[in-house]
C-alpha cells in the first residue's frame, strides 16, 4: 500500500472513529436523560402514593388493637366530630374522635 493510500485509509478510520465517539456521547445523553426522567416519575409516584394515603387511609402512630366504635357502610358519610375508633394499647385506650367529613370506601 502506498503512503497517500495510507493516509486515507488513516484518515478514513479517524473519520469512522469520530462518529463512533459522537454516537457513544449521544447515547450517554440519551440514558442520563431517560435517567432524569425515570427518577422524576418515580418521586411523582411516590408523592402521589403518599397524597393518596394522606386522603384515604387512618393510621396509628402506635402499635395496637383497632376496633370500630359502630359499624361502617361503603361509601357512608361520617359526620365530624363523632367517634369513630378505639385503639387499644398495652398500657392505655385512645380513642380516636373523626375530626372531619370523610367517605369510607374500599377503593
Amino acid at each position: 500500500m502506498s503512503e497517500p493510500q495510507m493516509k486515507s485509509e488513516y484518515i478514513n478510520k479517524e473519520s469512522q472513529l469520530n462518529a463512533i465517539n459522537k454516537e457513544l456521547v449521544e447515547i450517554d445523553n440519551m440514558v442520563a436523560t431517560h435517567k432524569t426522567e425515570f427518577r422524576q416519575a418515580v418521586y411523582n409516584m411516590k408523592s402521589r402514593i403518599d397524597e393518596w394515603k394522606q386522603q384515604h387511609l387512618l393510621i396509628a402512630s402506635e402499635g395496637g388493637k383497632l376496633s370500630f366504635s359502630r359499624f361502617l357502610q361503603e361509601n357512608q358519610v361520617v359526620e365530624g366530630g363523632r367517634y369513630l375508633l378505639i385503639l387499644h394499647l398495652n398500657i392505655a385506650v385512645f380513642i380516636w374522635k373523626l375530626l372531619f367529613r370523610k367517605v369510607i370506601s374500599e377503593r
